[in-house]
């Protein structure tokens, strides 16, 4: 009797008769023992169901998938469809047990490791480039010239064409104000960052701006540090 055979000689490898639908059409057996049969149609049923959220995603161009050209969304679609008959083809169960264990991870790297998926986010990225982000303005030291000490600022790195920006800062300004030169990167690069004009003459009101905020800085911080008010006995 059969069993008896099976009782001796072990699991007997057999070939599948269940497969699952893609695109209309149904695989065909896979080969295998038949435990490792089930578990690989679940996963195959996963698999299916990824590939299907992901043309879902495709068509609505949602997340990765925004900005496409139709032709772009057509040949997508086809690399997809590509993609899904050629996994769903293969034939023995351990393949999926091996190497599906996460289908839905896996689909998505399967596509966006496919050099034609790459060219079609280069071609995307062509024709909607995202802006520079500027790089914030650097403190570059100062140079002194006839009582007027000149502080420079500008984006690294620095080449031959960049924009050095200074602000020339009187001696005696500093001395009426009572700021000190150490404060002079700080306030002069506020200045700057402000209107970004390539070179400015610091000013009376520029120093009274300054100290205003520095001093509305201290009281914010004083506050901060204030202890708490025991409550009374």
């Amino acid at each position: 009797m059969p069993n008896d055979v099976s009782e001796r000689n072990g699991p007997v490898h057999i070939s599948g008769s269940i497969g699952v639908s893609t695109g209309g059409t149904t695989d065909s057996a896979l080969n295998g023992l038949a435990s490792q049969i089930t578990w690989a149609n679940q996963i195959r049923t996963q698999i299916n169901l990824s590939f299907d959220r992901l043309i879902t995603s495709v068509e609505a161009g949602v997340n990765r998938y925004k900005g496409l050209e139709p032709s772009e969304i057509s040949a997508l679609l086809a690399m997809i469809e590509e993609h899904r008959a050629k996994v769903l083809g293969v034939q023995e169960a351990q393949y999926y047990l091996d190497n599906w264990q996460d289908p839905v991870d896996r689909v998505q790297r399967l596509i966006h490791s496919d050099e034609r998926w790459k060219n079609i986010v280069e071609s995307r990225a062509v024709r909607n480039p995202r802006p520079d982000t500027l790089v914030p303005l650097r403190y570059m030291g100062f140079d002194d010239a006839a009582g007027t000490r000149i502080f420079k600022f500008g984006r690294l790195p620095a080449t031959a064409t960049t924009v050095v920006y200074t602000v020339s800062a009187s001696v005696d300004l500093f001395r009426k104000h009572k700021i000190s030169f150490q404060d002079g990167p700080a306030m002069c690069s506020a200045i700057v960052a402000s209107g970004e004009v390539e070179s400015h003459q610091l000013t009376d009101e520029d120093c009274i701006a300054f100290l205003s905020l520095k001093a509305s800085k201290v009281d914010r911080t004083t506050q901060k540090r204030k202890p708490a008010i025991p409550p009374a006995s």
